[in-house]
């Protein structure tokens, strides 16, 4: 198996080439063409039925995905939204994923759906951003893409640097959710924060890698700096 990720105007497709017993997981409806004979199984998104119920009505994501396997030789052309694909490579650690980024994966890597923080932080999180009251947890070994709303940027933060996204942004991270991630505004009071137009932030604390959507005008303080 081969592939790579190429460039059409403003949008990204993945080109992916199977040799006969090879396959590739996409989210329903991410096949846009295929030449040679394949054959395609729909599974559910995650390992359980609750799960992937879950994922359909608080994650953000189908309850399917499609399990894609050629019989020959065959080249897929998978794709999404306008914008940016991301790969990324998994081993064994999780990946916290925003709603609606998951676009395809190779290998054995399994999807959850968890809390997205403990006790009142629950509520905070569930109440105030794009992710909701559950999170995606991405875990396993092998290759995930996930699609972004525009250009991407990635951070790579040192023990205890501090990471302002606003909510909407946020595409995905190997920082720990509950223990590393808090819910702040960067105003004092609700008439700055209606006023500035800026609202709520995810607060990342390092290390680890924050993946963030530029497709606003970019609100994203890193450091201290703007």
């Amino acid at each position: 198996m081969d592939y790579r990720i190429e460039q059409n105007g403003y949008t990204e497709s993945i080109i992916v080439n199977l040799n006969p017993g090879e396959h590739i997981y996409t989210q329903t409806g991410a096949l846009i063409a295929s030449r040679g004979d394949i054959k395609i199984e729909v599974e559910t998104i995650t390992k359980s039925l609750l799960q992937s119920f879950k994922s359909m009505f608080v994650g953000g994501e189908s309850l399917f995905k499609n399990r894609i396997e050629a019989i020959q030789k065959a080249e897929l052309v998978v794709g999404g939204i306008v914008g940016k694909i991301i790969k990324i490579d998994l081993d064994n650690s999780p990946l916290y994923i925003n709603d609606g980024a998951y676009l395809a994966h190779m290998g054995e890597i399994e999807f959850n759906y968890e809390l997205t923080g403990k006790g009142l932080d629950i509520i905070v999180k569930g109440l105030t951003t794009s992710a909701g009251f559950f999170i995606g947890k991405i875990t396993g070994r092998g290759t995930i893409f996930l699609e972004a709303q525009g250009g991407v940027r990635e951070y790579n933060l040192l023990p205890d640097e501090i990471l302002l996204v606003d909510n909407m942004n946020f595409i995905c991270t190997d920082i720990d959710w509950k223990e590393k991630t808090s819910i702040i505004s960067p105003n004092k009071g609700i008439k700055s924060t209606l006023l500035s137009g800026e609202g709520v932030f995810i607060k990342f604390v390092g290390p680890g890698k924050v993946w963030v959507n530029t497709r606003n005008i970019p609100r994203v303080y890193y450091s201290g700096e703007q």
